[in-house]
């Protein structure tokens, strides 16, 4: 992300909020800016700032000119996107990567940043000067509620600061995914960058390996990993199970019945009730399995999508707007 400071912020009667800026971008390197120096007619003014960040706007300037990035971001008093008290809001603002669940889906995350470094030099940078947090949206149905608050909050939407990113919740594969429709064009409406994960849930992102660990001899576990194919592992309600015995599923949901029809009858008893029992809190205790996980395990676990480079592609996504 590149910012561009226009010169007429460079007047003496701004000075205090222009340091406050300048002071603000300069720290740690927290974001790109570029300030055309030759334009500046007040050239005194950079006696006022600190000689380390006037070392920092010169070697900006020099990279803005020969790397020519776009999408820029103006701060102007005159016609920008941000005047000078708002980039500085802006700028402080954290952002937040909003998660169903913070802390079950943050130790998701969590594990993608470790395994996947040479794509999360930037958000690990963010996270470790307390520039960026997961926020808990209670919930795929909250994430709307938790931005209009952000929204209301602001009186607009330009000082959100965000990425979303929710599970499918798909039980087998669909084109369009009409459960995240709202969620969807809320999202278009707003400008909001997201991702909808391509399996049913986080839960169904886990190695193979650290699977079977849960329990071996699982008669679901077993069922899993021996009958099911990648797809089927995919969309398969790993806490609750299918639900229903093969009959009353081909009764009631045809499509999800079709999706699993080469399983036999012993195999649906088998997956009917899921392995929420195995574990004393589910949701937060197969979340922290994702700490064994590898890059490898990983990989292997998207090589069946058409998009097998779903999980960099998220860290990619987020980087680009940090």
């Amino acid at each position: 992300m590149w910012f561009e400071l226009k010169k007429d912020l460079f007047s003496d009667s701004y000075l205090t909020d222009l340091r406050k800026l300048i002071d603000d971008l300069c720290y740690k390197s927290k974001y790109n800016f570029f300030i055309d120096i030759e334009q500046i007619e007040n050239d005194l003014i950079f006696d006022q700032f600190y000689k380390e960040n006037n070392e920092i706007i010169a070697r900006f300037y020099e990279m803005f000119v020969t790397t020519n990035p776009k999408d820029i971001i103006i701060i102007s008093n005159n016609d920008g996107d941000f005047n000078l008290s708002e980039a500085i809001i802006f700028i402080e603002e954290k952002f937040e990567l909003i998660l169903e669940n913070d802390m079950n889906d943050g130790e998701f995350v969590n594990c993608l940043l470790k395994e996947f470094n040479e794509k999360s030099k930037k958000i690990i940078h963010f996270k470790e000067n307390n520039w960026f947090k997961y926020q808990n949206a209670g919930g795929a149905t909250g994430v709307i509620n938790t931005i209009q608050q952000k929204i209301n909050h602001f009186g607009n939407r330009k000082f959100l600061k965000c990425f979303v990113l929710v599970d499918s919740d798909l039980d087998y594969p669909q084109i369009e995914n009409k459960k995240r429709k709202n969620l969807i064009d809320f999202c278009y409406n707003n400008n909001i960058p997201f991702h909808i994960l391509h399996k049913r849930e986080i839960e169904n992102y886990l190695p193979l390996d650290i699977f079977n660990e849960i329990n071996p001899t699982s008669l679901f576990v077993r069922t899993y990993i021996d009958r099911l194919d990648n797809n089927q592992r995919d969309f398969i309600d790993i806490e609750n199970g299918i639900n229903k015995s093969r009959k009353n599923l081909e009764k009631n949901k045809k499509e999800v019945f079709n999706f699993f029809s080469n399983l036999i009858e012993n195999d649906f008893n088998n997956l009917r009730n899921g392995i929420s029992s195995e574990f004393e809190n589910f949701k937060r205790d197969y979340a922290k399995l994702f700490k064994k996980a590898k890059r490898e395990g990983l990989l292997e676990r998207t090589n069946n999508q058409i998009n097998t480079k779903e999980l960099e592609g998220i860290l990619d996504k987020i980087t680009a707007i940090l």
